[in-house]
């Protein structure tokens, strides 16, 4: 599942309500499945990134995921990668292996998913208790 959520009104982000689910699909979450599933969504954003919308013959134009409008403004998020490196050379920067999905949004405006990075820490940290039972020779049916 992918959601999106308008940062508009910023008493509400974190509300369930006001999350809007554009992508739901069936099956593992994992790199290829999701570029199938938002092929549509990325090329949209990909549009109104380059182009914006006209509406009422109105031209709007779009800054994508400002993360200077979320919820708490006194903090400063750093991000030192460039979308364009990526772009470029997907493994540039530890930890990416694949090109971005979304990457008409430039890097800096990303905006930190405090559950994801906490779920991915345990997932780390689990493993590394699995490898020093295994280690030990301790892994077995009971454990």
């Amino acid at each position: 599942m992918i959601t999106v959520a308008l940062l508009d009104d910023l008493t509400k982000i974190f509300e369930p309500n006001y999350h809007y689910t554009v992508v739901l699909f069936l099956g593992t979450e994992n790199y290829s499945t999701l570029k199938i599933a938002a092929d549509t969504l990325i090329q949209e954003l990909q549009e109104l990134n380059n182009n914006g919308i006209v509406i009422n013959n109105i031209l709007w134009n779009f800054k994508l995921i400002a993360k200077n409008q979320h919820e708490n403004k006194q903090i400063e998020w750093i991000i030192s990668k460039e979308m364009r490196v990526l772009n470029k050379n997907p493994i540039a920067y530890p930890g990416h292996y694949l090109p971005p999905l979304f990457n008409m949004i430039p890097i800096e405006n990303y905006i930190p998913d405090k559950l994801h990075i906490m779920l991915h820490i345990t997932d780390q940290l689990w493993e590394l208790v699995l490898q020093k039972i295994k280690y030990e020779g301790l892994f077995n049916d009971i454990t």
